[in-house]
């Protein structure tokens, strides 16, 4: 698999989505994108910086939407003091 896939495989865990349910994870993250794209609201501006200005290289785009949305799951799913 590849870093996107595994991303979005970790956030459904955080969920608590098994691979039967994974769609529900990935509506969150198109949720997630279109709201970064085409809405300016406060409540996601922290991840808004992390994924702009975008880069030049195309391939990288995708990916940096992938690691703002991680952290948007560790933020809303992982209990405060879960941390590694």
């Amino acid at each position: 698999m590849n870093e996107i896939s595994d991303i979005l495989l970790e956030c459904g865990r955080m969920r608590g989505i098994g691979a039967d349910l994974f769609h529900r994870t990935l509506r969150e993250f198109d949720w997630f994108v279109t709201e970064l794209v085409f809405r300016n609201g406060h409540s996601l501006r922290k991840y808004r910086k992390m994924v702009f200005p975008l880069d030049v290289d195309a391939d990288n785009i995708p990916r940096k939407y992938a690691l703002a949305f991680r952290e948007y799951c560790r933020d809303v799913y992982e209990p405060k003091g879960a941390e590694e």
